[in-house]
């Protein structure tokens, strides 16, 4: 009796180490990968600081691009004594309505003129009224008014110093320029 106590004894003790041991065995592995893994991190958190910083420059590469591409101007141009915009200008004008909303902090330019036929006073208002005529539509495409400042020019500044019914065509028009930061008004020029 007493040796198939001992017996016992000795089987479970001989059992239990050899399941102590096949944990051990276990947790040596999962240490092993562990410490694997975090050799691996090391490795890779300067290709991830690396990564942060080239997204970080993408995105203001980005942003550069976005301004350059809105430092423009475009010229509407208008019939003699209207203030009507064409069509094919209409088109024009959405495609610089949405790139206005894309980016709101750019603000816009709007200036009118006139050629010089006509009554200076006349030609004043006329451009005037072509500049708001453009501002009224850039508004009606959701463009913030903020954005917007319009002037008149009238008859003052001729892209010619010829007076011809070619060149006139030309001075009949709103320019619309980009701005970054805010828009000047009369009073702040």
């Amino acid at each position: 009796m007493i040796g198939a106590i001992v017996g016992g004894i000795v089987g479970t003790a001989v059992g239990q180490d050899g399941y102590i041991g096949s944990q051990q065995a276990q947790l040596d592995r999962q240490t092993e990968t562990i410490n694997h893994l975090n050799a691996r991190n090391a490795e890779l958190e300067p290709l991830q600081e690396s990564y942060s910083a080239l997204q970080q420059e993408l995105a203001s590469l980005r942003v550069t691009q976005q301004q350059r591409d809105l430092a423009l101007a475009m010229n509407v141009h208008f019939r003699t004594g209207s203030a009507k915009i064409e069509p094919h200008f209409q088109s024009q004008l959405d495609e610089i309505a949405e790139l206005m909303k894309q980016s709101p902090e750019v603000n816009w330019e709007l200036s009118g003129y006139a050629d010089r036929r006509g009554d200076t006073e006349r030609n004043l208002s006329l451009s005037e009224e072509r500049a708001n005529r453009v501002r009224d539509y850039l508004e009606s495409r959701g463009v913030n008014s903020v954005q917007i400042v319009t002037i008149a020019y009238g008859e003052e500044e001729p892209l010619q110093v010829d007076e011809t019914g070619e060149y006139d065509f030309f001075d009949r028009r709103v320019t619309l320029r980009s701005q970054q930061g805010p828009v000047q008004t009369a009073q702040s020029k």
